[in-house]
């Protein structure tokens, strides 16, 4: 079957089913307690469902794919440890703070994407034909 998410001719996958709609909100008044000062009321109607042929080539790289980044990420700052390490006395003080400073927005968006990956499992394959079909629902105006 061809995989509507990388339009290729795969053996194995699956069919998987998502719903979509649109959501509202309404102005309940004035609430002294809330954070807002305001209440609303969240409403969310479905228009409809779609089902989608999935390989399972794009279902797991929508959960491995996050994982190697943040992996990949998270290792930068031990590996540039060592090489600090090995260059101690090279690397002057200004460009080893900046290079720190880089280094833990690596790690912090490494944790990320980690965190990001995991979340995928179980949801990948609903996440990857919602991604199939966007923009044709955007079009639709859902």
């Amino acid at each position: 079957m061809e995989c509507q998410k990388c339009n290729k001719e795969k053996k194995t996958g699956s069919y998987y089913e998502f719903h979509y709609g649109n959501t509202s909100m309404s102005d309940m008044g004035p609430v002294p307690w809330s954070p807002t000062g305001r209440r609303y009321k969240v409403t969310t109607t479905i228009e409809g469902s779609r089902r989608s042929w999935i390989c399972r080539t794009c279902v797991i790289k929508g959960t491995i794919m996050p994982i190697a980044l943040g992996t990949l990420l998270c290792a930068l700052l031990p590996a540039t440890m060592a090489l600090r390490l090995i260059y101690a006395g090279e690397i002057s003080d200004p460009i080893a703070s900046l290079v720190g400073v880089f280094l833990f927005i690596c790690l912090y968006l490494g944790v990320y994407q980690i965190g990001m990956g995991i979340g995928e499992i179980g949801v990948s394959g609903e996440n990857r034909a919602i991604e199939a079909n966007s923009s044709e629902l955007r079009e639709a105006g859902v």
